[in-house]
This record gives C-alpha cells, sequence and structure tokens, in this order.
C-alpha cells in the first residue's frame, strides 16, 4: 500500500479502526465522492457503533496525515496516474495467472477463523455466503479485495 496505488480519478478509503480516511481524487466525479463520503460513514456508524472519526483529505494536500504515513509514505506525490492502469488485455483461452486465493473468515465454530475457500481462479459469487467475510488476495498485487456478507457478525467484519 502506497501513494501509488491511488489515482487522480477515483475516491479511496483506507480504514484503520477508530480511523476512517476517505480520500477523492480532484479528477473523481461527485457521485463517486458522494458515495465515499457515505462509505466511510457507513463504517463508522455501522460497524464502529459510531466511535470512529471518518477523515477527508483534500486532494490537494502536500503532507501525509501523521496516522497514515507508516501505510502510505511521509509525502503525497506531486503526480499520481491520472487514473487506474487498464489490465491487459485478455487473449481467448488465456488462464488466469493461479496466484490469487480467496479466503472465508468465519465464528460458525464457535472461534473466529481462517479457511482457505479456493486457490483456483476463476472465482465466482456462489463462493460467498452471506454470514461470512470473505478475502481475494493475490501475492502478486497490491490489491486485497474484501467481501463482507450482510448477515455476517461483528467480530467476523472486524477480524478481516
Amino acid at each position: 500500500m502506497s501513494w501509488d496505488s491511488l489515482n487522480l480519478a477515483d475516491c479511496f478509503i483506507l480504514d484503520l479502526g477508530n480511523d476512517i480516511y476517505v480520500w477523492c481524487g480532484p479528477n473523481s466525479n461527485p457521485w463517486e465522492r458522494m458515495k465515499a463520503n457515505d462509505m466511510g460513514r457507513s463504517i463508522r456508524d455501522d460497524e464502529r457503533a459510531g466511535k470512529a472519526e471518518v477523515h477527508l483529505i483534500d486532494a490537494g494536500e502536500v503532507r501525509c496525515p501523521e496516522k497514515l504515513c507508516p501505510y502510505l509514505g511521509d509525502d503525497i506525490p506531486d503526480e499520481l496516474p491520472e487514473e487506474a492502469p487498464e489490465a491487459p488485455p485478455k487473449t481467448s483461452g488465456q488462464k488466469p495467472s493461479g496466484e490469487g486465493r480467496l479466503f472465508k473468515i468465519s465464528d460458525e465454530d464457535g472461534e473466529i477463523g481462517y479457511s482457505l475457500v479456493s486457490d483456483e481462479p476463476p472465482y465466482s459469487m456462489s463462493m460467498l455466503e452471506d454470514d461470512a467475510v470473505f478475502i481475494l488476495g493475490s501475492p502478486a498485487g497490491p490489491a486485497g479485495y474484501i467481501w463482507k456478507g450482510k448477515d455476517s457478525s461483528p467480530d467476523e467484519r472486524k477480524k478481516e
């Protein structure tokens, strides 16, 4: 995770527990900004019982907010990419890299635990369950994806 992971056309949320940071690129559209702010407040209200603080970061700032520096670096770069990089085009018959893994976080056994759902793409929505949290990650890339089932417990949501 670094400032290089951001771009000027999108909005990003970094959830640090009691501090939730919302950064909207200057070229993001008003709907994206509104949704990012709503999502930050939703995390605060629904998952943190109103006890977290939402921080809005102005895309024009040049210094990193103190609590974010260990995660993103001290200085916001002068130049960020205009938009997210495009995924390389898929050719017919091309297979996924196979490096990603899908994990389930659940307390169905009475304790919060992780279990591997699959390490073989393709992944599908049918692998996800409403009463658990899932993490899809790849050692080859900077991104990880978290899916929180609508009926997942607060403990499962915090464990991610």
